[in-house]
């Protein structure tokens, strides 16, 4: 079987219809699978892929049915996994010496399943390999999605993108286009294959699919390695693994259990039950392992906000097929997810305990267990109802903290009773003792993205030696995947120190460490906090909601069609039962008594025994004139996203005020959704004081390319209301019409309530190095705090001071140390990276640059790299950069 994708690309891969079982046993397969291989015919031919080794000669038969095999020109192996490669010994036995192009991993994986020398032609991305007749393979390397070997292949002249297995499925169909299948299967068996498959390296689908973008190629057609073409709308299923990958979750919850003689399934009924009582809208789903495929059960734990495991006891331990689960989640690393652990037992217990312990290991939020003893009776199933109801609460976010509450008196049942947690494992050792344990022994994974440093293999790329343990790291060591610093590692293999129970009595606890802020710095610094001390009471005093959210991205989240919720990873309350702390949400602090060491908001006098600043910073909006003044927006808070959204439902037409860091972001992600944006600064140039000329202006060009209006060196004169809109005049005269404004000229710390108090300011809270402001008991944390004269209102500095902070705070007098630092600049148009000294009087810069991009250094008078930037695919360069660097502080 053959068929023409177009006029110049044929289909000759295999339809598997009989496959039921995929890696093994490790996947199921009930609807087939193809194993697509795609001939591409212009002056040149490449063959990109072929199949499965026991379709070997079949395919070989074929192809030369379809074109004389000595015509094939070049062979491409986007992946070396069997299914694709296959009949790569039968093909080159025909057609020896025939070049294969694939990546540098690909070559070893092919040399490792078929021990064979053959002509390997390594490629990177943006290598190109000329077909003739204007068209071009474009390569792009695609580590990890999902295998190191993994590339994908672009026809440029066709806009055709050979994704390998990114965006396929294992479905096997005579209607190989994507209009012309079943619209709902199609969408499950996409979504089964992400969830099963590519979940794990759900950072790297962001990033490699953003990396793709930012070429601006046209693309009209996907061709999938397994299942089918992509014809209509490609862009559609990009999309949707933009959703997926970001921590997916539907209304559901999914309960997953075993049984021997029923008793855990009883339990599972009547918690199912309590969660419909309390929570009619979420969708509850139940599984039997002993009688359900463990890949759609898989498939539905991804769709969930949560899950509940349950197993009987056997052998102090829990039913094979459940701890076989277990394992498998693990290896998926679900993030965002709730989960508790139930079952029934006799004799004696343990499997709930070993289930919530496994279900911490992979990264979910244990919320507490309920066990039951022998066959429940029918106050234990009213218990079971009861915690289902407590569950649905929970994990709908309207879970209220109960200050106190007696524990049930009942033996054969435990649940979670207000902030108190039943937590399913045994009591963790002292929490400095499991630090050092985890971080000198034990490899370490970054919260943001996944990547695990290895003592054993160290990382060369920064002078890491094999061997080094966690503890010998440089404090300067930065996530070769992400960029963040040590401070955001976990310990891979060893739970998280665990809070310990709120005190019955709060009056008899000491004075708390207040924090007055509710925003990432507050929250950076409770989660580092309670790292090294479980027990302090911790008061966060929130203006706001206090939710906790990414604020980089409110910039983008309009592109990605996001609301205010959609950005919101953890609510106060989930916060508050996670690190045992109270959060006062909107409340407004009134003053500060350093000499009573008390805080006022309304008639309440709270104490405390340390008190943190994280008070971040207000918006800056230019003086205006006009009658519209007041109509300008600003994007700093939830909040303001979600008037940010309202405007932009109004109309097409948008001015962004500032061309710094936001503002070209924010032009960028509109004009990317198809909005008409002007973008204006009063400075000459685009970041004016973060990028060189040369770099500015080629921003500036991408800017224009999509469609932006750049108004540089001018002020805004005039803005006034108009029936159409806003009508915008410059200094130069120039007018126009907009229907939204938004300011993003910059930051100004909030500084009234220190300086109120008699703290020393000046652009920001002063603090000295252990960020103690001019009181010993006041610290200042994030965008309000100035240190050396420096205000620093990024990720990476935020990250080592809530660090450094946190331990000081414990007891451990500790001095911030800042190494150099990277600036990301995420516009997909042309990614930027810098650090050091970008902008000053006397700069020498030695510039490389080729037509993926620039490498910019900067020398000062001695020839010394004291900065540098680094542009589109030169991005990679900037880690080596940037250990030449001196430290910032």
């Amino acid at each position: 079987m053959s068929f023409a994708v177009k006029s110049n690309i044929t289909w000759v891969g295999k339809q598997d219809w009989e496959l039921r079982e995929f890696h093994g046993s490790e996947y199921s397969t009930h609807k087939g699978s193809s194993y697509n291989s795609y001939l591409v015919r212009e002056e040149k031919v490449a063959l990109i892929d072929t199949v499965w080794t026991p379709y070997a000669q079949e395919f070989v038969d074929n192809l030369e049915r379809e074109i004389d095999l000595h015509k094939i020109d070049y062979i491409i192996a986007n992946h070396a996994e069997i299914d694709h490669s296959g009949a790569l010994p039968a093909l080159l036995a025909r057609i020896p010496g025939t070049p294969i192009y694939c990546t540098e991993n690909g070559v070893k994986s092919l040399k490792g399943h078929f021990h064979k020398d053959w002509n390997f032609q390594v490629v990177k991305t943006g290598d190109t390999l000329d077909l003739g007749n204007g068209k071009q393979l474009v390569f792009v390397e695609a580590p990890m999605l999902h295998w190191p070997d993994s590339m994908m292949t672009y026809l440029a002249g066709d806009a055709v993108l050979f994704s390998n297995d990114a965006f396929g499925q294992h479905y096997a169909s005579e209607k190989m286009f994507n209009d012309l299948v079943d619209q709902e299967e199609l969408r499950a068996e996409c979504l089964k294959y992400y969830a099963n498959i590519l979940t794990p390296f759900s950072s790297r689908v962001t990033a490699k699919i953003h990396e793709v973008l930012s070429f601006n190629l046209p693309l009209e057609m996907i061709c999938t390695a397994h299942g089918i073409i992509w014809r209509d709308n490609p862009a559609q299923i990009v999309e949707q693994y933009l959703a997926w990958a970001d921590d997916y979750q539907e209304n559901q919850i999914t309960l997953i259990y075993d049984s021997m003689w029923n008793g855990t399934r009883h339990m599972a009924e009547a918690i199912t039950k309590g969660i419909r009582q309390e929570d009619p809208s979420v969708e509850v789903k139940m599984f039997n392992l002993a009688n359900t495929d463990k890949n759609d059960v898989l498939t539905q734990v991804f769709r969930s906000k949560g899950i509940l495991v349950g197993s009987p006891t056997v052998n102090n331990g829990m039913l094979p097929q459940v701890a076989a689960l277990l394992e498998e989640l693990r290896g998926l690393r679900f993030r965002g997810k709730h989960a508790a652990p139930f079952g029934a037992h006799g004799w004696a217990g343990g499997a709930v305990d070993r289930i919530g312990q496994r279900l911490e290991e992979a990264g979910f939020a244990v919320t507490g267990g309920i066990e039951a003893l022998w066959k429940p009776t029918e106050g234990a199933l009213d218990e079971c109802l009861a915690f289902g109801r407590d569950i649905a609460r929970q994990w709908r976010g309207e879970w209220e903290p109960i200050e106190s509450a007696a524990q049930d008196q009942s033996p054969s049942i435990k649940r979670p009773v207000g902030p108190k947690r039943v937590d399913p494992k045994p009591a963790a050792a002292p929490a400095t003792d499991r630090t050092v344990t985890a971080a000198d022994q034990g490899s370490m994974r970054c919260r943001a993205c996944g990547w695990i440093y290895d003592p054993a293999k160290g990382e060369a790329g920064q002078g890491v030696q094999a061997g080094t343990p966690w503890s010998e790291v440089p404090e300067t060591f930065l996530c070769p995947e992400c960029l963040l610093g040590k401070s955001e590692f976990d310990p891979l293999n060893v739970r998280g120190n665990t809070a310990s129970q709120v005190a019955a009595d709060r009056e008899l606890q000491p004075a708390p460490v207040v924090i007055v802020g509710g925003g990432s710095a507050a929250y950076q610094l409770v989660r580092a906090f309670r790292a090294q001390d479980a027990d302090t009471p911790v008061l966060v005093i929130a203006a706001d909601a206090g939710a906790d959210y990414p604020k980089p991205q409110l910039v983008h989240g309009f592109s990605r069609k996001l609301g205010p919720s959609d950005l919101v990873q953890r609510t106060p309350e989930q916060i508050a039962r996670e690190f045992n702390v109270t959060i006062r949400a909107y409340t407004q602090v009134d003053a500060i008594d350093p000499d009573n060491k008390t805080v006022r908001f309304g008639d309440d006098v709270q104490p405390y025994r340390d008190l943190v600043l994280a008070l971040g910073a207000d918006p800056w909006i230019p003086p205006l004139q006009g009658s519209a003044a007041s109509r300008v927006i600003t994007l700093n808070n939830l909040a303001d996203y979600e008037r940010y959204l309202q405007q932009l439902a109004q109309g097409e037409r948008v001015l962004v005020i500032g061309a710094g860091l936001t503002g070209t972001e924010v032009a960028l992600d509109l004009a990317e959704s198809g909005l008409q944006v002007r973008l204006t600064d009063v400075a000459p140039r685009t970041l004016a004081k973060l990028l060189p000329d040369f770099v500015s202006h080629e921003l500036e060009n991408r800017l224009v390319q999509k469609g932006c209006r750049l108004h540089l060196g001018e002020s805004i004169a005039h803005i006034d209301s108009s029936a159409g809109g806003v009508v915008v005049q410059l200094s130069n005269g120039e007018r126009f019409e907009v229907d939204t404004v938004v300011a993003t000229a910059g930051l100004r710390p909030r500084i009234e309530l220190a300086r109120d108090a008699g703290l020393e300011v000046n652009r920001g809270i002063k603090v000295d190095p252990q960020l103690r402001t001019s009181n010993p008991h006041i610290y200042a944390l994030g965008d309000c705090a100035e240190i050396e004269g420096m205000v620093l209102p990024f990720m990476h500095p935020l990250a080592l001071s809530a660090q450094a902070l946190a331990k000081t705070l414990a007891g451990e007098s500790t001095t911030l140390r800042l190494p150099a630092m990277p600036t990301l600049v995420k516009t997909p148009a042309l990614p930027i990276q810098l650090a050091g000294v970008t902008v000053a009087d006397g700069l020498q810069w030695a510039v490389d640059s080729d037509e993926t991009g620039l490498t910019g250094k900067a020398l000062d008078d001695d020839g010394r790299l004291v900065g540098y930037v680094v542009t589109g695919q030169h991005v990679g360069r900037g880690m080596a950069l940037l250990q030449q660097l001196p430290a910032l502080l």
